[in-house]
Order: C-alpha cells, then structure tokens, then sequence
C-alpha cells in the first residue's frame, strides 16, 4: 500500500521531537537551577526568594511544567501517528471488504 499523508508525517514527527527537546531542556534547566543555588545562595535573593523551600518549590514547578509542556507537545505528535494509522488501517479494511463482494 502506498503512503499518504507525507507532510502530516512529518509534521508529527517535528512534534516528537520537539516534545523530546522541550523535555532535555527541562532536565537541563533543573539542573542547572540547583547548581547554580548550591554555588551561589544569592541568585534567588535578588528575586526576593530566598530559603531552601523556595528552592524546593522553583524546581518542582520546572519539572512539572516543563514536563508537562514536553508530554503534550510528544502526545500532539503520536496522535498524529495515529490518525494517520487509522485512516491507513480503514482503508485496508474497505479494500478486503470490496475485493470480498461477490460479483
């Protein structure tokens, strides 16, 4: 069976992987966040934050939205993939039951 759909398989592709960086990102982000905390207790003074629990509060918030942010953009994606693979899949189906019929 021939592919269809070239530019929407792309396009949900770019979403995977966009969801995959956005994810990387939010790893490095954190990491980055209690490194920079842990050498320098100042950076979130200037903020107006101070404390380990608003340290506790900043990381926990970046992961999750950045998790999340990352889930819905890899979800956005595979759904795509799956649209694509039901109209492949109901197409398939039409053509077994036509070639069934008799004539």
């Amino acid at each position: 069976m021939d592919k269809r759909y070239t530019a929407l398989r792309v396009i949900a592709t770019i979403y995977k992987i966009i969801g995959v960086l956005v994810a990387l990102l939010t790893v490095l982000a954190v990491v980055l966040m209690i490194v920079g905390v842990a050498g320098n207790s100042r950076s979130l003074a200037m903020y107006g934050l101070a404390g380990p629990e608003m340290i506790v509060i900043a990381v926990i918030s970046t992961l999750l939205g950045g998790g999340l942010g990352a889930l819905g953009i890899f979800a956005v994606g595979e759904a795509l993939f799956l649209l694509i693979n039901l109209e492949e899949n109901t197409r398939y189906t039409a053509i077994l039951l036509r070639d069934r019929q008799p004539q």
